[in-house]
């Protein structure tokens, strides 16, 4: 069964917004930074730090 150009044509078109759109992300992890507009939300980190410290002086406490 032969292939049209048409549908040779689309099928390079989608390979090609692949690609761009493939392009278009792996900057951001090249340099190994967040990119400018996304925001790091540290909050879960530092609860942990936290909570982690309470329990460890409880505990220190009840030693005492």
């Amino acid at each position: 069964m032969r292939r049209s150009r048409s549908f040779n044509r689309f099928h390079r078109q989608l390979a090609r917004q692949k690609r761009h759109a493939i392009k278009s992300v792996i900057p951001r992890f090249r340099g190994g930074e967040a990119p400018a507009e996304q925001t790091v939300d540290h909050t879960k980190a530092i609860l942990n730090r936290v909570t982690g410290r309470e329990v460890v002086d409880e505990l220190l406490e009840r030693e005492a």
